[in-house]
């Protein structure tokens, strides 16, 4: 059954609908949220089905899902949705064999259980930071056009070709020329400011992007962000050794060695079990 949470919605930021059919879950999940004051669960449901009607019904920025529920599961849910412009979505399970998948659905995060507060912390901190990208493209009329054309012609085509959603080259201006670099070359990518260190052999390149957009462009199988400033190409990972205060350092085939962050050891460690092909 739906449950309806704050009739009365605030002016808060971010609606959030949690879809989880474990309620102890499903009350943590709403229990860390209302120490959040940008943010406000609007609705709590316990199966897909009626998450879909949820998600339709209040058109939330975020949704909270867990992946193997009975009837319809959370891949289901969102194949499901009819809704032109989907939530940022969160995968909440006790299990990690989904977790590739779940970064291939462009998922903001993937949650498993049990997790404690600080994890759930960084959790948020990530969904803040890609709504406020999500809004400030939507902000941008230039880009906004941009979009729409391109939506336009991919709806009028009479034989769509499929695209990878992911990145294989990257061209990167210098001086007069433009240098073309295989995504598959890179072993690991720094932030520098407004801009992307890449790596590549004995080489580096600087790019004008953010890590958060590098991230999203790179196929989640072959690059792991380790750190807020470090992104690896997870072919070149050799050791992973603790590090002062509970972080940890990766070292790459080219010797290199990278600090890890703690927070982005869970995710880290999922895509190297799951293999980088």
């Amino acid at each position: 059954m739906q449950t309806s949470v704050g009739a009365r919605r605030t002016q808060r930021s971010c609606s959030v609908v949690v879809v989880d059919d474990e309620e102890l879950a499903r009350r943590r999940i709403v229990q860390l949220i209302a120490a959040h004051r940008d943010m406000e669960v609007v609705a709590e449901c316990r199966g897909g089905r009626e998450g879909i009607s949820a998600i339709e019904a209040h058109r939330p920025d975020l949704l909270f899902l867990d992946v193997q529920m009975p009837g319809i599961d959370g891949f289901e849910v969102l194949a499901g949705l009819s809704v032109d412009a989907p939530p940022a979505v969160v995968f909440v399970t006790a299990h990690d064999q989904h977790a590739i998948r779940a970064f291939d659905v462009n998922a903001v995060d993937y949650l498993l259980k049990p997790f404690d507060e600080e994890r759930f912390q960084q959790t948020l901190d990530r969904v803040r930071e890609h709504l406020e990208q999500e809004r400030a493209v939507r902000a941008e009329p230039h880009l906004r056009s941009l979009l729409e054309l391109v939506s336009e012609r991919e709806a009028a085509s009479d034989a769509p070709v499929e695209r990878s959603r992911f990145v294989d080259r990257l061209m990167i201006k210098i001086g007069p020329k433009t240098v073309v670099v295989r995504a598959a070359d890179i072993d690991r990518i720094e932030a520098e400011g407004n801009y992307a260190r890449l790596h590549v052999a004995a080489k580096t390149y600087l790019l004008r992007e953010t890590m958060s957009r590098l991230e999203k462009s790179l196929n989640p199988s072959m690059f792991a962000r380790i750190h807020r400033s470090s992104i690896v190409n997870l072919e070149r990972v050799r050791e992973v050794e603790p590090y002062f205060g509970h972080d940890f350092m990766v070292r790459l085939s080219t010797g290199v060695r990278v600090k890890m962050s703690r927070w982005y050891r869970e995710g880290f460690d999922m895509r190297m079990r799951h293999g980088a092909g």
